[in-house]
């Protein structure tokens, strides 16, 4: 139902490890605050009202339809990261720095301890 989308430039392991922490403590913190999904909750409706104000289209509004300041159904929501880097057609293992790929597995198992759906997204630099 809503994906939750860290994104980050580059490919150091500073920049990688706070992409991985942010979308970890995010995620931690709707699942165990209430009032953090409160005010979450209100800038996302506000956004989506603005955005379909802007464009005339209603169906802008409501798409966390299971993300309330009472609770949250993680099975429901997507934590992404995306990195934007020039991949040069290398994959995740060839490309991420050793303490990167522990600090992705860690986080990743993390999040889905916690039951939410976990992504990971390559976007290159064109």
């Amino acid at each position: 139902c809503g994906c939750f989308i860290h994104v980050k430039r580059k490919l150091s392991s500073s920049t990688l490890s706070h992409l991985f922490a942010q979308g970890r403590n995010s995620a931690d913190l709707l699942l165990m605050s209430h009032d953090y999904r409160m005010v979450s909750k209100k800038q996302i409706e506000k956004e989506e009202q603005e955005r379909a104000d802007r464009t005339g289209d209603p169906t802008y509004c409501g798409k966390f339809c299971d993300f309330t300041a009472d609770s949250i159904s993680q099975k429901k929501h997507e934590v992404a990261f995306a990195i934007i880097a020039n991949w040069n057609n290398r994959t995740y293992s060839e490309a991420l720095p050793f303490f990167s790929k522990l600090t992705l597995r860690n986080c990743a198992q993390d999040l889905k301890r916690m039951n939410y759906n976990v992504s990971l997204a390559r976007i290159d630099i064109v």
